[in-house]
């Protein structure tokens, strides 16, 4: 707890894989590197900027518990998964490892799923699995994919995309719904980001 008992809840936290040998090619890569930067830029002055060999792997869950749960005054988190498996092999934090998260520390950690709702029935079968094998709270979509370096698109109203993944979480119990709403890394359409508002939005299922 903080010293004035504050209770902080992290909603987002990755664990990551910033691994080069992760990326799919270039694109991948370059965005490891934005996030790298980050790092180097946002770091508050007097803190420890690590070097990019300490940086850039794989990290663990437990590292990740050790800066969140010890190195910081979070309480508890959401292990949530990022689904970007257009540009990395296991999606950059892998949902098998943030379930795991969850399941290592159930008092701090609250697992939730993400898939791509574009793979259409493969999603639905993972948010599935994701529901009843593994414990996931809700779910993390993101608006815009890509295939072979081009950006796809994809809307919170469309009813061919957004709206079976909706009927699914409700099927499943799952009532709340996050979809990424910060700025992308790099040139995309944006327009499927504007529709909900600024920062990330979270919406309550019916």
């Amino acid at each position: 707890m903080l010293d004035n008992d504050a209770f902080v809840f992290d909603s987002v936290c990755h664990v990551f894989n910033f691994d080069m040998n992760n990326a799919f090619g270039k694109p991948g890569q370059m965005f490891i590197n934005h996030l790298y930067a980050f790092h180097q830029v946002l770091t508050p002055p007097g803190e420890r900027v690590l070097s990019p060999e300490e940086f850039l792997r794989e990290w663990s869950i437990d590292e990740i518990a050790q800066m969140v749960f010890e190195e910081s005054g979070t309480d508890m988190i959401v292990a949530q998964p990022l689904p970007l498996t257009d540009l990395f092999y296991d999606g950059l934090s892998q949902w098998e490892k943030c379930a795991a998260m969850a399941q290592k520390y159930p008092d701090r950690a609250v697992f939730w799923g993400s898939v791509n709702p574009l793979e259409g029935k493969k999603a639905l079968d993972l948010m599935e699995r994701q529901v009843k094998e593994y414990g996931a709270k809700a779910f993390k979509f993101y608006n815009v994919r890509y295939d072979y370096g081009e950006p796809f698109p994809w809307r919170m109203d469309d009813p061919r995309v957004a709206f079976p993944v909706f009927e699914k979480a409700l099927e499943l119990g799952v009532h709340t719904i996050g979809v990424h709403k910060g700025v992308p890394l790099g040139p995309q359409p944006i327009e499927a980001y504007t529709g909900l508002g600024h920062g990330r939005g979270r919406r309550q299922l019916p």
